[in-house]
């Protein structure tokens, strides 16, 4: 089941990987178009504010339509400018929410793993169902099962699996005659 749950998390940090690096391209090539764009613009603006309408020998209604699609002119650059500054944050925004999603699945795979490992470890060494265990590795090892799992790392594991490596360590426990460990394992699972 663990082994699913790793393939699981591994498979969706390969997916987004991609995807990534796919919002990486886009964004690149956006402030690419907005640069060439804010460059068109200035070349435009700038023949436009050189532009001298009486220095111009033509009749007025011409010079009167010339300004009017000059205004027009600026009023659809002011519009390209702000869409693209949308587009820009929007893109930004999504890079950001994938680049957090993924750290977050790298973690989760970290757990996992290292979940893994611990149960294999304890299945290797004690096949009968008893967890073998020091005193001081008490606090690590209920920190791990209790407080460093996550409702995903958890999602794959069998009902109870924190639960039944506890009792499996109170197992131990108990065939060793070792009361002083019990009361300090329960003690330490009460708060």
């Amino acid at each position: 089941m663990l082994i699913a749950i790793a393939r699981w998390a591994h498979l969706a940090a390969t997916l987004l990987i991609p995807q990534h690096a796919a919002l990486q391209d886009e964004v690149r090539r956006r402030r690419d178009e907005c640069i060439q764009l804010k460059a068109v613009l200035q070349q435009q603006n700038q023949a436009l504010r050189s532009f001298d309408p009486k220095s111009m020998h033509l009749r007025g209604s011409n010079v009167h339509e010339l300004l009017e699609a000059f205004q027009s002119q600026k009023l659809v650059n002011r519009q390209l400018e702000y869409e693209l500054k949308g587009i820009t944050e929007e893109h930004n925004s999504k890079l950001l929410e994938m680049t957090q999603e993924i750290e977050l699945l790298r973690n989760e795979q970290d757990e996992l793993q290292t979940v893994a490992k611990l149960n294999n470890k304890l299945e290797s060494q004690n096949p009968q169902g008893l967890i073998k265990f020091h005193s001081i590795d008490l606090d690590k090892m209920l920190q791990r099962l209790l407080s460093t799992m996550t409702p995903r790392t958890v999602v794959g594991l069998l009902p109870g699996c924190p639960a039944y490596l506890i009792f499996k360590c109170v197992r131990y426990t108990d065939l060793t005659n070792a009361d002083d460990n019990v009361r300090e394992l329960l003690s330490l699972l009460s708060h």
